[in-house]
């Protein structure tokens, strides 16, 4: 079931989003496939493309929150660029 399964969260870089901005291409191309694929729940965030680490995080953090299928489980998350500031921001200081 997909509650048992571990859960990983993908958080983009400055001016990302799910899909790169003015193109129909996926931020992480194949990666959430891939890892489903595995037998992972996947969740991919969307955060305000160039907004402080602060707002980042915290939008991180409530997305992480609400998504549904995580049934209370810790998340991994998987980060690129300045998603990475932004999940260390939301451990250290959210």
């Amino acid at each position: 079931a997909m509650e048992e399964c571990p859960a990983v969260v993908l958080a983009h870089g400055l001016l990302g989003g799910r899909n790169i901005p003015g193109t129909p291409l996926k931020y992480f191309r194949g990666i959430q496939q891939d890892l489903e694929s595995a037998g992972y729940a996947v969740f991919c965030t969307e955060v305000p493309p160039t907004s402080t680490v602060q707002v980042r995080a915290d939008a991180l953090c409530q997305q992480i929150a609400q998504w549904p299928h995580r049934g209370g489980r810790r998340v991994t998350v998987i980060a690129h660029s300045m998603g990475g500031l932004d999940a260390r921001y939301a451990v250290s200081k959210l």
